[in-house]
């Protein structure tokens, strides 16, 4: 090229970008996890008519030097949105992709408003297009980087740190400023010897404990890959997959070398499965919760795995060689990890044990299993890292505690002792002194009470969850730990004994035997085992012996408690002032409260739930004041932010001495008397998809707030809420999708509304 290159390049530069000869080429970042791209970079490439390709380092450095750098950025930016905005036309789910961002876009003009007004232009969302900026950028204006980035965050957009080590300042960079993505300078890569791959593997666990996720340039070879996947480096980009190309024939190599498109659904779930640090030795824990440990840490000390179930195949995405070490020494090895299977197997072959787990750590999110194979005791913990809507991942720790460093925790764990598992229910190992409870055995479905939260908070959570309403108060005296010791001691035996109705698996509450036994100093077993036909048995001799003795079960006591407990009532009652002071749990259901509390005390003007609310007002004196019976009046009544069409009837309540103290009522639906559902609705005034009001049901209800404005001035309040991509979203994700959005949308609505106001 002639020595004049660089006068030649800034003449026709502006030439350049009206002529299009400067393009914007495409490079694939590609998800280790899957093998998928899962965004691109924009590169600009100049094809100069006369000098033909001119490389990057010719110009770039050129127009940053004669502050031109924004002029091309700006125009990067807007042939990527346009080209983004073509593919959805085109009916093809996009993938974002990340533009640099030069020091001067900040100085020279408004580079978040251009940024920002072309996403908008082309009807994007934010989150398909990432920010790219150097560390280099930060030292000459700081505190305009800051509030820059922190506008690119507050508008929903990641911004990215670029070429991470290729300065002196990167650890202050980070320090100081928040990024989404850390992109680790191709250099650390290139020389790919043990030191290398020291300092990457320290940079990738130091990323996922500051929640950043992690990008490798300049990756070339397969054995490179393989690395960083193992060491849990979430991206790569480099010639092992492409160089940067035009759009069109990057996607046709993209399918020729077989690496298909992430899909823009799978960008949050594989992103979350991203943050789990696999080369800490507490993934367990919170962000916040590594901050705090003081402690040293061993790579890969504890086995882990990250295990994807779908509903035909369970794959083992990740496992540490601690993990396959111990898993394969139990009875459950071979079935889990399958080398001839590369890492997946069959969902309906799985170990029944391990699929119910995992199962319930889906919907509860965490959970235990202690089994015991070959005389040793092992517990599978996990934790949900992530879901969608065909399969969920799911973090799994194994660890032998028969081998455990702490050998007396396990000296109670003897051959002996599991003779007598098939006669109870659980054993659990309660150890006062250090406040710690841990499951040894468990048959039943409430395996899910846990150890990590100390002996009270298990024995109360234990308790709301299985133990009979009325035994509750006494089951939790009879598990008090600080008084535990001391009450068997003076027993006179090494165990005491007590019987309360607890939960089984058919929803009904049966006799259980609680067996306390003391063992030594501070440590308890706890002994459940099923003792309902023994006490059936003790209860029909004593009634055979004390046959004058009245059985009571149908008092008025018990009869009322149970319809008010029951959905077959929506019962509610007044003080004589009007004001609510309780109500069943049918009435609540109906209205979609989770408690009594935020209606106790308030009249239904108040609570503002009824439309033309003075004949209510009048029925409710004429009980109070006049003692009538009001039976099926109609009425006009907001419940889940929709109007329902009830009938309401209310009784006086009188005291021993004759006066009116209050008044029970009753809600039905009007439009049918058996209705049991409160979202029974007419369909030419409600929406299918959400349950709302439609446009119909809206107007109608919009005359009725009219009509109480002009007569009485009551005012109101109309707000319209307008979803601006729901077109692209339906584009990229499908309308079934779309339809979620609506639906999630007009719930949120319901909940935060609820019966004060009408939704549509």
């Amino acid at each position: 090229m002639p020595k004049d290159l660089d006068q030649y390049l800034l003449d026709t530069f502006e030439e350049a970008l009206r002529g299009h000869y400067i393009q914007v080429y495409y490079q694939p970042v590609i998800r280790t996890l899957t093998r998928r791209a899962c965004s691109f970079e924009a590169l600009a490439r100049w094809d100069d008519p006369v000098h033909g390709m001119i490389q990057p380092d010719s110009f770039i450095g050129l127009l940053e030097s004669h502050r031109l750098i924004h002029k091309l950025d700006s125009y990067v930016i807007l042939k990527v949105c346009k080209r983004l905005r073509q593919t959805i036309d085109e009916g093809f789910c996009p993938i974002p992709v990340s533009v640099n961002l030069s020091r001067e876009d900040f100085e020279m003009c408004d580079i978040f408003s251009i940024v920002d007004s072309h996403v908008s232009e082309f009807r994007l969302p934010h989150h398909f297009l990432h920010i790219e900026i150097t560390e280099s950028m930060f030292a000459d204006n700081p505190e305009l980087m800051r509030t820059v980035i922190d506008r690119f965050h507050a508008a929903g957009y990641q911004v990215w740190m670029d070429d991470f080590g290729s300065g002196y300042s990167s650890l202050n960079v980070l320090k100081d400023y928040t990024f989404d993505e850390l992109k680790v300078d191709r250099e650390f890569i290139s020389a790919f010897h043990l030191r290398s791959r020291q300092i990457l593997t320290s940079v990738t666990e130091m990323a996922k404990d500051l929640d950043l996720h992690t990008l490798m340039e300049g990756v070339e070879t397969e054995a490179q890959f393989q690395f960083l996947r193992d060491i849990g480096c979430e991206k790569v980009q480099g010639y092992l997959f492409g160089e940067p190309m035009p759009y069109d024939r990057l996607i046709d190599h993209l399918r020729r070398i077989g690496v298909p498109l992430e899909l823009p659904k799978d960008h949050v779930y594989y992103d979350m499965i991203g943050r789990v640090n696999v080369l800490s030795a507490s993934p367990f824990m919170s962000v916040e919760q590594r901050f705090n440990l003081s402690n040293a840490r061993e790579l890969n000390s504890i086995p882990l795995s990250i295990v994807e179930v779908c509903p035909d195949t369970t794959r083992f995405l990740f496992y540490n060689a601690s993990f396959e070490n111990i898993i394969i020494k139990t009875q459950w090895g071979s079935a889990i990890i399958d080398p001839k299977a590369c890492g997946a197997t069959s969902t309906a072959s799985l170990p029944r044990r391990i699929y119910t787990m995992l199962e319930e750590t889906k919907v509860s999110g965490d959970a235990k299993l202690y089994f015991v194979s070959d005389s040793e005791y092992y517990v599978i913990q996990s934790r949900l890292i992530a879901a969608k809507d065909d399969a969920y991942s799911v973090l799994l720790r194994l660890d032998n505690l028969s081998q455990n460093t702490d050998v007396s925790r396990m000296n109670t764990l003897d051959t002996e002792m599991r003779h007598i598992y098939s006669v109870f229910d659980r054993i659990t190992l309660l150890e006062l002194g250090e406040d710690r409870i841990t499951p040894l055995y468990v048959g039943t479905h409430d395996e899910k009470v846990a150890s990590s939260d100390g002996i009270q908070n298990a024995v109360e959570l234990y308790a709301k969850e299985w133990i009979f309403g009325e035994d509750q108060e006494i089951f939790l005296r009879y598990y008090e730990a600080a008084s535990m010791d001391e009450r068997i001691a003076e027993s006179g035996r090494s165990c005491i004994v007590d019987y309360f109705r607890t939960l089984n698996q058919h929803g009904q509450f049966s006799w259980k035997q609680y067996l306390l036994i003391r063992f030594r100093p501070s440590c308890v077993f706890s002994v459940i085992r099923d003792a309902d036909e023994d006490v059936q048995v003790m209860r029909q001799r004593f009634l055979t012996m004390y046959p004058s003795k009245p059985r009571g079960e149908l008092t008025h006591g018990r009869l009322w408690k149970s319809l008010i407990q029951s959905d077959i009532g929506r019962l509610y009652w007044k003080d004589d002032q009007r004001r609510y002071v309780g109500a069943s749990k049918g009435f609540l259901d109906y209205l979609g409260l989770s408690s009594i509390r935020s209606i106790l005390g308030k009249t239904d003007e108040e609570i503002g739930w009824h439309l033309l609310s003075d004949h209510v007002l009048h029925n409710d004196e004429s009980v109070l004041r006049e003692g009538a019976v009001i039976q099926n009046v109609p009425a006009r009544f907001i419940s889940g932010g929709v109007e329902r069409n009830v009938r309401y009837s209310s009784t006086p309540v009188y005291n021993e001495y004759g006066h009116v103290i209050g008044l029970v009522g009753s809600l039905s639906d009007q439009e049918s008397s058996d209705a049991s559902r409160p979202d029974h609705a007419d369909p030419m005034r409600h929406d299918g998809l959400t349950g709302l009001l439609n446009a119909r049901g809206i107007d109608e209800a919009l005359s009725v707030y009219c009509d109480m404005y002009y007569l009485r001035r009551i005012d109101f309040l109309r707000v319209h809420i307008t979803v601006e991509d729901y077109d692209s979203i339906t584009m990229q994700y499908g309308f079934s999708h779309g339809d979620k959005v609506l639906s999630a949308l007009g719930a949120a609505l319901s909940r935060l509304y609820g019966n004060d106001a009408l939704v549509g």
